[in-house]
C-alpha cells in the first residue's frame, strides 16, 4: 500500500473512533434489566467502535441480571470476538444456581425443599468470582423482596469475602429484615467486615430504617445522629474510673458540634476536644473509633452525658482547679439546667428494691470476678502502700510457722485494709462506677452482667466492706500485684558482686 492509501486508512479508521456515540448507549445506563436484554442486539448491530468494548463491559461488568451477561457474552462470539471460554462457563453456572434458587424459594412444601438441598446449591455458588455472587443476590432480592432473605442470611459465615457482599447488598435493600440480618452480622470477629455491615446499617437509617434486634458481643452500631437531637455515648469505665463521653449536638448551620471528653468520678474533666463538624463527617469519626481504636461506646441519653460533663467540670474545679483549656469555650452549648441531679441510667431498666431483694443475684456477686471489663480494675499503690510490709510479713512470717496461724492474720489484714480503705466516700465512688457498668452491660444485651453490677453497687449502702465479694477481690489482686512488683524490683537491685 502506497503512502496515500495508508493515509486515506488512517483517516477512516480516525473518523470511526470520533464518530458520534449512538444514544442507544446511554438508554442502556439508565435502562430497566428487561429494557438492556433488547436492547443488545441493537447495539452488536451497529458499525461503531465502542461496539466491542460495551458488550465486553456488559459481559464482565454488568450486575443487574446474569441474562445479560451471558447475552453479551453470546453476542461477542457472533462478532467472531469470543470472550474466554471458563468466565463463559461460569456465567452459564451462575444462572443454572439462579434457577436452583428460584425452585427452593417457589417450593412450599418441606419434603421438595429438602430434596432441592440448598446447602449444595450454596457450595457451588461460593464457587463463582464476587461479581457473579453479588449479581445473584441482587437478583434474589430484586425477584423475592424479603423471601429472599431466607437464602442469603443462609450464606453468612461462609467465607470473610462473600460476608461483605452480603453486607453491601443489604444496605441497598430497603427493608427491616435486611437491617436485622446486618445487625446480627456484627458478631463477626473481622474487622473488614464489620466496617461494611456499619456502613450499610447507615445506609438503611438514613432511609429511616433502623434495627430492631439487640446485639451482643460486644457489637456497637452508632445511630447516626439526626439533624434534629442530639445524641450521647458513653464507653465503659477503666481501671483508674475514666470514662468516656460523647455528645453530638445539631448546629445551626446544619452541621454538628461534636465534644468528647474523658471524666474520673474524683478528678472531674481530664481530658476535652470540642469542634463543629459535618454529619459525614461525625460518622467517619464514630466509624473510626470502632474500627481502629477497637474502643466500644453505647448509646445514652444526651442529657444524661451533658450531666456527667458539667458534673466533671465542677469536680475539676473543687479538686486542684486545673481544667483543660479547651473546654470553657465550648461549655455554653454543653451546660444544662437541672431541676435535680440525674440518676444514672441504669435505674430505669432496673428497680433497687426488687433486685436488693433478689438473694441468688446477691450471692452470685462474686462471678464479676470474671468480667473481663472488670478485670483490669485495680486500687491505686498509694492506697495500699502503707499495708504492703504487714501483708508480707503475715505470708513470710517465721515467728507464726503454722499455715493456719498465717492465713488467720492475713486474713484479719485484709478485712482491716478492705474496712479503712472503704469509707462512705470511698464507697460512693464504687457504687457510681459499677451503676455506669451496669447500663454499659445492659445496652450490649448482657442482662447477666447488668444485674450482677447493679446489685454490687446497691450493696456498697448496706454491706460492711470487708463481707463484699467485689470490694474483697478487688483488694485481694490489688495486694498481689504489688507485693510481686515489689518482689521483683527487689531482685533487680541486688548487687551483682557482693563485698566481703
Amino acid at each position: 500500500m502506497g503512502k496515500k492509501g495508508k493515509l486515506k486508512q488512517n483517516k477512516e479508521s480516525n473518523r470511526k473512533n470520533n464518530a458520534p456515540v449512538p444514544s442507544v448507549f446511554s438508554q442502556f445506563r439508565r435502562g430497566s434489566s428487561s429494557e438492556k436484554l433488547s436492547l443488545l442486539s441493537t447495539i452488536s448491530s451497529l458499525d461503531h467502535p465502542r461496539v466491542i468494548p460495551f458488550l465486553s463491559d456488559a459481559a464482565h461488568k454488568n450486575e443487574d441480571n446474569i441474562e445479560i451477561n451471558i447475552k453479551a457474552a453470546q453476542l461477542l462470539e457472533e462478532l467472531e470476538k469470543p470472550i474466554d471460554r471458563d468466565f463463559f462457563d461460569s456465567l452459564v453456572l451462575s444462572k443454572d444456581i439462579q434457577l436452583k434458587f428460584i425452585a427452593f424459594l417457589e417450593t412450599s412444601s418441606q419434603e421438595q425443599r429438602e430434596a432441592e438441598n440448598i446447602d449444595t446449591i450454596i457450595d457451588k455458588y461460593l464457587s463463582l468470582e464476587p461479581f457473579l455472587q453479588k449479581i445473584l443476590q441482587k437478583q434474589l432480592i430484586a425477584d423475592f423482596s424479603e423471601k429472599s432473605l431466607e437464602i442469603i442470611s443462609s450464606m453468612i459465615g461462609k467465607e470473610k469475602g462473600l460476608d461483605g457482599i452480603i453486607a453491601e447488598v443489604l444496605g441497598n435493600f430497603s427493608h427491616q429484615g435486611a437491617a436485622d440480618i446486618l445487625v446480627n452480622m456484627l458478631n463477626t470477629g473481622d474487622k473488614a467486615v464489620r466496617k461494611e455491615v456499619k456502613k450499610a446499617i447507615f445506609r438503611l437509617e438514613k432511609k429511616g430504617i433502623s434495627p430492631n434486634t439487640k446485639f451482643e458481643n460486644g457489637a456497637s452500631v452508632l445511630r447516626r445522629p439526626s439533624s434534629s437531637e442530639p445524641k450521647g455515648f458513653l464507653s465503659a469505665v477503666d481501671g483508674i474510673g475514666n470514662q468516656c463521653v460523647w455528645l453530638v449536638i445539631p448546629s445551626i448551620s446544619r452541621g454538628q458540634y461534636l465534644f468528647f471528653a474523658i471524666i474520673n468520678e474524683v478528678k472531674g474533666i481530664i481530658n476535652f476536644n470540642g469542634g463543629e463538624t459535618t454529619r459525614k463527617g461525625a460518622r467517619e469519626y464514630f466509624e473510626n473509633i470502632s474500627d481502629q481504636e477497637n474502643i466500644i461506646l453505647v448509646e445514652a441519653d444526651s442529657s444524661y452525658c451533658q450531666f456527667l460533663i458539667e458534673e466533671g467540670y465542677e469536680n475539676a474545679s473543687k479538686s486542684d482547679g486545673r481544667l483543660p483549656r479547651e473546654y470553657l469555650p465550648w461549655r455554653k452549648f454543653i451546660t444544662k439546667e437541672f431541676s435535680e441531679k440525674p440518676q444514672p441510667l441504669i435505674y430505669r431498666f432496673f428497680q433497687a428494691d426488687e433486685m436488693k431483694s433478689n438473694r441468688f443475684l446477691v450471692d452470685n456477686m462474686g462471678k464479676l470476678e470474671g468480667v473481663s471489663e472488670l478485670q483490669g480494675w485495680f486500687l491505686e499503690k498509694g492506697e495500699l502502700e502503707k499495708h504492703l510490709p504487714a501483708i508480707r510479713e503475715a505470708r513470710e512470717s517465721k515467728i507464726l510457722i503454722n499455715e493456719t496461724q498465717k492465713q488467720s492474720r492475713y486474713e484479719e489484714i485484709m478485712k482491716q485494709i478492705t474496712n479503712e480503705i472503704f469509707d462512705e466516700n470511698k464507697r460512693h465512688v464504687y457504687k457510681k462506677r459499677l451503676e455506669e457498668m451496669s447500663y454499659f452491660f445492659m445496652k450490649l444485651g448482657r442482662e447477666e452482667d447488668a444485674k450482677l453490677s447493679f446489685v454490687a453497687a446497691l450493696e456498697l449502702d448496706d454491706s460492711p466492706p470487708a463481707t463484699h465479694p467485689f470490694l474483697r477481690h478487688l483488694v485481694e489482686k490489688s495486694v498481689t500485684f504489688f507485693v510481686k512488683e515489689e518482689k521483683r524490683q527487689e531482685k533487680e537491685n541486688v548487687p551483682l558482686i557482693i563485698k566481703p
